[in-house]
């Protein structure tokens, strides 16, 4: 079953005093007058000479289209309630279905008892007593319509039943000394047929007669309880005499309980509830105990929507950037959504888990967030911060509805997503160069002569243009570069992501060109959070990282001085240094990234030479500002033949 609408309207009228909205009307044509109580597009007319029902609009729970096309519906215990049965001044009833029922199918609504086997009894056909045929009309009833039948109104589709048992030709009158309303079809006969009395299928029963079903059958108030109905839970007879006389009995019955609910079950245990009823006139008294005069001309019954709320812009992320990006979804109906990140690949966590905002096990997600209470158009738009760049995620959303009990999704949805990788880094460097080390830290001799352009442009594409002072304990500019390769062999020059120059301090580190920070480099064309680090500097070889260094904290720490293993090809690509240090080798004037005979001739050439940074100074290789026999000896020639190992690192 499809429900369209989850409210119903249901309307009935009362005989009984009360404050009701009743009209009057007369027909122009025929001049008959009709009396009725007006509904939400609706009218349920009594009169001397109609009565009709019209489907409640506002209540549409609707089959599937197949289900209007059979002939007849077959019913169960508790699919109709006879709600009002009246048996002063005017001979009513009421009863409300709580299934569709389709046309042309027959349900038939006896005054007649019932023996201990659940017989009906041809005893009782006297002038009181007897059976209706209602045919349910063209288009059928729709769960939660009421259809009213009153003595001598001509009830449309009612029709006196007469068989073997009932013979009964005229209107049955409801008797004030106790009376029942038994509702029955003919057996697995949907369309009704003969002898329906002898082969019946009941469906419910309203009893006001003293003996709570157990009395004399052949007695035209009483009757034994009907077979396959039962006063207990789920109930399907309600009887209302009140004892302890064997006479006490009720006149007139309604429904006088609450008016909305959660389920169509629950309003079934409600009408089908005597303590929900106001009964009047005991034993034929002339004292009457009317209607409240808060009893509504109709009532609202709410359905339970027991569906959770399905996405209609499914869950997705958006505006990604390297540090978080946005959640949004949308769901078809009035509740909330909620969502977890957590690490790619982790364990799912449960729908219980996300509204609670935990990962799975009841854990703490990387990140979380909600939308709660959402209204048209029930859309979820969150930011989500703070997560780290070129790193995968899931993110799981769940949504639930708002109803008392939500109704919430079995499962959440996930969505994968992977932040972008850095636009920048910064890097933590530790180096010596080997020429300038003196035993603990590095001479800042040449600190007078340092330009303020970097002279590092050309070198594997850099282009960097600087106009800065030079800080007090600069030993040289230095040029750090990044690479994104699988493996240190496959780090080569075209890996480069990017690079920037630096000065190196005294005590090895290197600081942006403010003298102070960790110098940052722009990144382009990179995927992930994890480079190698290359250090170069103008007459030493340079060097680069064993590994690629995780940078998905935003900066990349790496020390070239203490351990080997931290340098690509460890000892062949550094100079080894007293104190356990290393660093790297002094002697390529050329940066050819070979010390061999050219790198001698141009030291040759500069030996004893006024120092000069862009000039002479090229071959001065330990940055003493003087170009003498030091640096041909203690560097040049003990490096002879050393090579870099950087891959492919042409300069």
């Amino acid at each position: 079953m499809m429900i369209r609408n989850k409210k119903w309207i249901l309307g009935f009228g009362l005989y009984l005093v009360g404050s009701l909205s009743l009209f009057s009307q007369t027909d122009s044509n025929d001049n008959s007058s009709s009396q009725g109580i007006r509904l939400n597009e609706v009218e349920v007319a009594f009169s001397s000479d109609a009565l009709y029902v019209s489907p409640v609009s506002e209540f549409n729970i609707v089959s599937d289209p197949e289900e209007k096309e059979i002939s007849g519906t077959i019913l169960s215990a508790r699919d109709i309630c006879v709600f009002e049965l009246g048996a002063d001044i005017t001979d009513q009833f009421q009863f409300i279905t709580f299934v569709d029922i389709a046309e042309n199918t027959v349900i038939y609504f006896s005054a007649v008892g019932v023996n201990a086997s659940g017989v009906f009894q041809a005893g009782n056909t006297s002038s009181s007593d007897g059976t209706f045929a209602y045919t349910v009309p063209a288009g059928g009833l729709s769960a939660g319509d009421i259809v009213k039948w009153v003595l001598g109104a001509n009830s449309p589709n009612f029709s006196v039943y007469t068989d073997n048992i009932s013979t009964r030709t005229a209107e049955t009158n409801l008797s004030s000394g106790g009376e029942s309303i038994i509702v029955f079809q003919k057996r697995n006969a949907p369309l009704g047929g003969a002898n329906a009395l002898s082969d019946p299928t009941f469906i419910s029963i309203t009893y006001t007669g003293s003996t709570q079903f157990g009395g004399d059958p052949s007695d035209t108030n009483d009757t034994h309880l009907p077979s396959g109905l039962q006063t207990s839970t789920p109930v399907s007879a309600m009887a209302f005499g009140v004892g302890p006389n064997p006479s006490d009995e009720y006149d007139n019955v309604i429904y006088n309980g609450g008016f909305t609910f959660n389920s169509v079950d629950e309003a079934k245990d409600a009408f089908f509830n005597t303590s929900n009823y106001l009964p009047s006139q005991l034993n034929n008294s002339s004292t009457y105990i009317t209607a409240k005069n808060n009893v509504p001309s109709r009532i609202t019954l709410a359905v339970a929507d027991t569906d959770p709320p399905t996405f209609d812009v499914t869950p997705s992320v958006s505006s990604v950037t390297s540090s978080g990006f946005m959640v949004g979804a949308s769901i078809d109906e009035r509740g909330d959504i909620y969502y977890v990140v957590v690490a790619d690949g982790a364990t799912a966590p449960t729908s219980v888990n996300v509204i609670a905002g935990q990962a799975n096990g009841g854990g703490s997600p990387i990140a979380s967030g909600n939308g709660q209470g959402l209204t048209d158009p029930f859309t979820l738009f969150s930011a989500v911060t703070g997560l780290t760049a070129g790193t995968a995620y899931d993110v799981y959303v769940v949504a639930r509805d708002d109803e008392g009990t939500p109704n919430v999704q079995s499962s959440p949805i996930k969505v994968d997503v992977t932040t972008l990788a850095p636009s920048s880094l910064q890097i933590a460097a530790t180096v010596f160069l080997e020429g300038a080390y003196n035993g603990t830290n590095l001479n800042t001799a040449i600190n007078s002569s340092i330009p303020a352009q970097q002279p590092y442009n050309g070198v594997n594409s850099h282009s960097q243009t600087t106009n800065v002072s030079i800080p007090a304990n600069a030993v040289d500019w230095v040029l750090v570069e990044l690479r994104e390769a699988g493996t240190a062999a496959t780090a080569t020059n075209g890996t480069r992501k990017g690079s920037t120059a630096g000065f190196l301090m005294n005590d090895g580190t290197i600081k942006a060109t403010d003298g102070t920070s960790n110098p940052t480099i722009n990144l382009t064309g990179n995927t992930g959070t994890d480079y190698y680090v290359v250090v170069y500097h103008r007459n030493h070889l340079p060097i680069m990282s064993a590994a690629a260094i995780d940078g998905s904290g935003g900066t990349l720490t790496i020390d070239f001085t203490s351990n080997s293993a931290n340098t690509y090809q460890t000892t062949t690509a550094l100079a080894s240094l007293t104190n356990n240090k290393f660093g790297m080798p002094s002697g390529d004037v050329n940066q050819d990234g070979s010390i061999n005979s050219t790198d001698l001739s141009t030291w040759q050439t500069n030996n004893g030479a006024v120092y000069s940074y862009s000039g002479s100074g090229i071959a001065d290789f330990n940055l003493d500002g003087e170009i003498n026999a030091v640096d041909r000896n203690d560097f040049q020639q003990k490096n002879t033949s050393k090579t870099r190992q950087v891959p492919t690192s042409t300069l």
